[in-house]
């Protein structure tokens, strides 16, 4: 569902990604095709109708960057992260992702859930994806008031299996630890950011 986003792709190594208030994302490379990342929480209170937007920096691993250039070339992915199998699962480990990352550092059990219907896709059509774009990917995730109740979210990652990963596309921290309750819905929207720049 990538597909013919670029013609070539030659990714390397992000060596750093890291946010501050308002989510800054600073990376220092240098490749021709740069991935960066913007993930969005938002946790909607199904009683008050209040909504929580919590941001997060994101790291594409290794798996990730090999993903998108097999998908971008029209091959079959070693890991495939849209499969049915695949998704994305929480934890509650605030450790800093690294590119080898095959998964949260600590899954809270019952948070694993499947990729929503029609996703990846280009220029979001969801406005509470903030983070949107015409060269961004956007994976999205919907959580009903009694799906992936858990307390202390702080991480999450996009996995080739929900039960049991063997790769991760990308793994993220949130800016704060929330808890998702019965009262609650939850998104989790991860956004990858296609950007070109001179080698």
């Amino acid at each position: 569902m990538v597909s013919q986003i670029f013609e070539e792709i030659k990714m390397s190594k992000i060596t750093e990604i890291f946010m501050k208030k308002s989510v800054i994302e600073k990376l220092i490379a240098n490749e021709e095709i740069q991935i960066i990342g913007r993930v969005i929480a938002v946790l909607e209170n199904k009683k008050t109708g209040h909504k929580k937007i919590i941001h997060g920096l994101n790291i594409i691993t290794d798996k990730g960057d090999k993903y998108y250039a097999q998908a971008a070339c029209a091959e079959t992915p070693d890991d495939d992260f849209d499969a049915a199998a695949g998704g994305v699962r929480l934890g509650n480990d605030n450790t800093e992702p690294a590119k080898g990352d095959g998964d949260v550092t600590a899954f809270l059990a019952g948070s694993a859930h499947a990729l929503d219907a029609a996703y990846p896709k280009t220029n979001d059509d969801d406005p509470d994806n903030i983070g949107k774009g015409v060269d961004i990917v956007s994976w999205r995730y919907s959580y009903l008031t009694s799906e992936g109740n858990v307390n202390g979210v702080i991480e999450g990652a996009i996995v080739d299996d929900r039960t049991t990963p063997t790769g991760a596309l990308s793994h993220f921290l949130f800016a704060a630890a929330f808890d998702k309750t019965a009262s609650d819905t939850l998104k989790v929207f991860v956004n990858h950011t296609f950007n070109g720049v001179s080698a």
